[in-house]
């Protein structure tokens, strides 16, 4: 195979593209990679350019009712208005999100199935020897928004801040318990990742569900809990649990009052209960780009910001590029702390 490649002279003499040519051989196997490359990127425009053409599947790897199921259902309405086309929730729950995570990692790279990506998809690689999925399968689209995570403790522990709970921590040495919604959950890791930051020795006892563990510390079955906001403030207002500290980079508009764990002088305990969205890897640019942009706007509206605040949700959004560094940030961070509490749940 042989191109023509037309020599421009800029000397003045050769003015005219084409006056001399010269030919290069260029083998036909890269000739048709180019084209194959060409033809790629065309077909990611014109399919951006229709999409979407028919419903969207939105996995949700929680059962229904959870703050992540509420939160996509009020983007996935959107969505629809926006696309003219049905979102569909899909709740696949279980089997620590495993089974909705694999379910989007194995489809087809379209566009047509969304996942709702929570925080074991950057702890699961390092809690479970193997998965049917890895991150690689998954693209990062955006991500939705983060719920504030708060220590809280039994009133019987006599500690109103962080300063005097530690202080308490070192003269009874072995007696503190936390609970939370199982082995790996972020509740445990939260907890792990605490205790080792203040070298404080703490006592895991799971329980089958993030409120049951958080009742636990209301009836003093357990000492202690890092739980979101959402879930502890009802608890926190009826006095049940005292809280301590927000395991948050900057204070909540739901409790101004509660300092940060930097605030209260434990720096590097940043925890929170995420969720973002993601597609199959492989689905074109264009079209995470489109979904990117629609979430977005949708994340500024007035409407979903006071819905997302009522389920104790921040906003977040972004760049998918920025989502992407932020999971694997999570997962160096969550490995290391699974890796050194060398927990193990599958």
């Amino acid at each position: 195979l042989q191109l023509k490649i037309g020599v421009i002279r800029s000397n003045g003499f050769h003015a005219a593209l084409g006056e001399h040519q010269m030919r290069m051989r260029v083998p036909a196997g890269l000739l048709l990679l180019f084209s194959a490359a060409a033809g790629c990127l065309l077909t990611g425009k014109i399919q951006a350019q229709t999409y979407p053409e028919k419903s969207i599947r939105f996995v949700v790897p929680y059962t229904p009712g959870g703050v992540a199921d509420v939160a996509v259902r009020i983007v996935s309405r959107k969505l629809s208005e926006k696309f003219g086309q049905q979102v569909i929730v899909d709740n696949r729950g279980g089997a620590s999100q495993i089974i909705g995570m694999q379910i989007v990692a194995k489809s087809a790279p379209d566009g047509y199935t969304l996942l709702n990506a929570p925080i074991a998809l950057a702890s699961n690689g390092g809690l479970y020897a193997k998965l049917p999925y890895s991150q690689k399968d998954l693209k990062a689209v955006i991500l939705l928004g983060v719920a504030p995570v708060v220590l809280v403790v039994h009133p019987s522990v006599p500690a109103k801040t962080v300063k005097e709970f530690l202080a308490y921590a070192a003269t009874n040495p072995g007696k503190l318990t936390y609970s939370s919604a199982g082995n790996g959950s972020s509740n445990h890791l939260a907890a792990e990742l605490f205790g080792r930051l203040t070298k404080i020795p703490l006592t895991h006892v799971p329980y089958k569900g993030g409120e049951p563990g958080l009742i636990a510390v209301a009836s003093g079955e357990v000492s202690l809990m890092f739980s979101t906001l959402a879930t502890a403030i009802a608890h926190m207002k009826a006095g049940r649990v005292t809280a301590l500290a927000l395991a948050s980079p900057a204070r909540s508009k739901a409790a101004p009052a509660l300092p940060t764990m930097r605030e209260a002088g434990v720096d590097g305990c940043e925890v929170s209960a995420w969720h973002g969205v993601m597609v199959p890897a492989g689905t074109p640019d264009q079209i995470v780009n489109k979904l990117n942009a629609e979430i977005n706007d949708i994340l500024r509206s007035s409407e979903v910001i006071e819905r997302f605040s009522a389920i104790g949700l921040d906003p977040a959004g972004g760049t998918p590029q920025e989502f992407a560094r932020f999971i694997q940030s999570e997962t160096a961070k969550w490995e290391r702390v699974i890796r050194e509490a060398k927990i193990i749940s599958g």
